[in-house]
């Protein structure tokens, strides 16, 4: 009889053991077909070049390129200025000999970023942002004359001109990116043509009278763009328009 009672517990406590998991077991079974849209979903977000999210081995990474670049450059711009002393106002040009030939550093870095390629999109756009950012520095710190970087037809270069606007924006960068927006054809390059006017209109070195053909090159550049440069474009047409409203 003992033994018997010893049975009966056994099994009811077996039971009671047994119960949480099948629980589970069924709820994820009513469930599997959403649960199955939602990895499907997230795999996707994931594995899309233009998406905001990655998975490394610390887990799930989120990223803005806006702000990421945005602190870049400004981190850039704050160091190169402090080290030369230069004025931060907009339009400023420093007092410096010019030179009329492309430095060649710059020449080498403009040519080295034509030539970058890296299977992960993020790293491949961290170098192609690398690049932009040493570029602007030799743009500033050497007084490169900024019409030199479009004679070559060179997308490196007409990158280092955007670059070097954001940086430091000066009158007339506007007037030359717009001669050569419309010859570009890597979106890295566009999204910084489009960073760069954004910030020129946005420190009011630019000329409102060509807000009408920036809005127009920013219409053109929707076509192909992924979803940062669709991001950016956005962001500088809301700046543009609000802008021309003051």
């Amino acid at each position: 009889m003992d033994a018997f009672i010893r049975l009966v517990e056994q099994c009811v406590d077996l039971a009671a053991a047994l119960v949480w998991p099948a629980a589970v077991l069924v709820v994820l079974y009513y469930l599997r077909e959403p649960v199955s849209r939602l990895l499907d979903a997230v795999s996707s977000r994931i594995g899309d070049p233009a998406a905001d999210v990655s998975i490394s081995k610390e887990g799930l990474e989120f990223r803005s390129r806006i702000e990421s670049l945005e602190v870049d450059q400004e981190q850039t711009k704050s160091l190169t200025l402090q080290a030369l002393g230069v004025s931060q106002e907009p339009g400023f040009r420093t007092s410096m000999a010019q030179s009329q030939q492309i430095d060649t550093e710059l020449l080498r870095l403009a040519n080295e970023y034509l030539m970058i390629e890296h299977k992960d999109w993020s790293q491949r756009v961290n170098l192609k942002d690398t690049a932009a950012l040493k570029m602007a520095d030799i743009v500033v710190t050497q007084s490169v004359p900024r019409e030199l970087l479009i004679q070559q037809q060179n997308e490196g270069l007409i990158l280092a001109l955007a670059a070097a606007s954001h940086t430091l924006p000066e009158s007339g960068d506007l007037e030359l990116l717009m001669q050569v927006a419309d010859q570009v054809t890597r979106l890295h390059v566009k999204y910084r043509i489009v960073m760069a006017v954004g910030r020129l209109f946005e420190r009011g070195v630019a000329d409102r009278s060509m807000a009408e053909s920036v809005l127009k090159l920013l219409t053109a550049y929707r076509q192909g763009a992924d979803q940062s440069l669709l991001r950016r474009i956005a962001y500088s047409e809301s700046t543009i328009k609000n802008g021309m409203g003051n």
